[in-house]
């Protein structure tokens, strides 16, 4: 019999906490662990991954480590999709610390309202004081989620999940064509937008996709995400996704990039030019950093929809 769930964890280069999150999977509190399999894809790390991955004891829960050769969180997410054999895909990430209940909340979940997705809350573990520059507008760059404390239909752009925990029908990954290679972080390099690729597709093909908040993981964060050098780069990293994910929007289009995301950016460097020139002048530091990678990032995306738009 094939499982319900596929849990499917991709790694990079994260071995310590990879240990944490697998010993924390291994110990799920199940009715039945046939149910679930168990699915790590090693994405080329070139620390004790492979090693920790092989050595954690998954009992009766079936268990593959795989290794995806080809760099990026697309390609490796694809890979363990395409060997999943469970109706729904799970997916969590090597920092996530998962209580002993998660998974069975899903699979309850799953049998009494059958839906096409669905996810729930996901918290930053904070290890040691905020950083001075951090505040709630950064929390999508930490993957966290709270829409709340009640469970709700999702119909709005305005409710994203985050690949640390959420579960779709392996069938629509399928139907949207897999998660995009063009999209997803590669090693170093924090791209992002493969999720937002797929969520964009349930939200457009009115989809059933559920958030409940019940089914909550928390964020471990590694050293560097306490680093202004970190956000930073994660902050400007999303200008090419943005020009990628625009190419299906409706709208007009030049050279097959859409007029509405140039015509925006312009007016938002000029709109928040003002805020960053007033934090400036106010000495407020925490809000001239902010707004200075805003402004920074809309400079890229104009740049970039300019060159990608030559004939």
């Amino acid at each position: 019999m094939n499982p319900i769930i596929s849990l499917v964890l991709c790694t990079y280069n994260n071995a310590d906490s990879l240990k944490i999150t697998l010993e924390q999977i291994s110990k799920q509190s199940l009715d039945d662990s046939g149910e679930i399999e168990v699915i790590v894809v090693n994405n080329n790390s070139s620390d004790q991954t492979q090693a920790v991955a092989e050595a954690v004891d998954f009992g009766p829960i079936g268990y593959s480590c795989l290794v995806e050769p080809q760099q990026g969180l697309s390609n490796a997410r694809n890979l363990g999709v395409s060997k999943a054999r469970g109706e729904y895909i799970l997916f969590t990430d090597d920092d996530a610390e998962i209580d002993p209940g998660w998974v069975q909340k899903y699979l309850n979940y799953i049998k009494n309202y059958p839906v096409d997705a669905l996810f729930g809350k996901i918290k930053i573990i904070w290890d040691k004081p905020k950083p001075w520059w951090y505040d709630d507008r950064y929390q999508g760059f930490f993957a966290a989620i709270d829409h709340g404390d009640t469970a709700f239909q999702v119909k709005s752009w305005r409710h994203p999940f985050f690949g640390k925990n959420f579960c779709i029908k392996k069938s629509i990954i399928h139907e949207v064509g897999g998660f995009d290679p063009k999209l997803g972080r590669k090693g170093t390099e924090l791209l992002g937008g493969e999720e937002t690729a797929v969520f964009s597709y349930l939200l457009s093909n009115q989809k059933s996709v559920w958030y409940y908040p019940d089914i909550s993981v928390g964020h471990r964060l590694k050293e560097r995400e306490y680093s202004a050098q970190n956000i930073t780069k994660q902050h400007l990293a999303c200008a090419k996704p943005i020009i990628w994910l625009s190419r299906n929007e409706p709208g007009a289009k030049f050279c097959g990039r859409d007029v509405s995301v140039l015509k925006n950016h312009i007016i938002f460097i000029i709109e928040h030019s003002a805020s960053y020139l007033r934090a400036t002048f106010s000495g407020n530091i925490k809000e001239r950093f902010y707004f200075g990678l805003e402004l920074r990032r809309a400079v890229k995306v104009v740049i970039y929809w300019l060159i990608n738009s030559r004939p």
